[in-house]
């Protein structure tokens, strides 16, 4: 039985994670949404859906980039985020809603 060490964990997660990204970032451009005007805040690796098989998804938190403040004086715009829901598995991304 092989055992991962640490160093190829951090590897495998960080792959994950870009894989995420980058799906996540094909399927805004797909759905005709410019994902340069986004920002991911929040990234999330979780198990599933509720009533679903368990497998690993990442729940990706974006905000559009101009309602970030850019000095730690300003104060972070309401709204504008769109959460997604991205299965390495199968590829396939979720669009869960939107910020307010």
């Amino acid at each position: 039985m092989e055992t991962m060490t640490k160093a190829s964990q951090d590897n495998e997660f960080d792959r994950d994670y870009r894989r995420a990204i980058a799906l996540a970032d094909r399927f805004l451009s797909q759905s005709n949404i410019d994902p340069r005007l986004y920002r991911l805040v929040k990234a999330e690796l979780t198990t599933g859906q509720e009533g679903s098989a368990s497998q690993p998804v990442w729940m990706l938190t974006f905000k559009l980039a101009s309602l970030i403040p850019q000095t730690s004086e300003q104060t972070m715009g309401a709204g504008g985020e769109l959460f997604l829901l991205v299965n390495l598995a199968t590829e396939d991304v979720v669009l869960r809603g939107y910020g307010e």
